[in-house]
């Protein structure tokens, strides 16, 4: 898989996201209450 969909991928196994964006130059990570987290690269 592509790098940012492996990366991903990890962070959906973790369980502590309800929704994972992938895009081309960064992931963002959405928790239950609605909390981002922005991974760069």
């Amino acid at each position: 898989m592509p790098g940012g969909m492996e990366r991903a991928r990890s962070l959906a196994a973790s369980g502590r996201y309800a929704a994972i964006e992938v895009f081309s130059d960064r992931l963002v990570a959405i928790a239950d209450d609605g909390t981002t987290s922005v991974s760069m690269g």
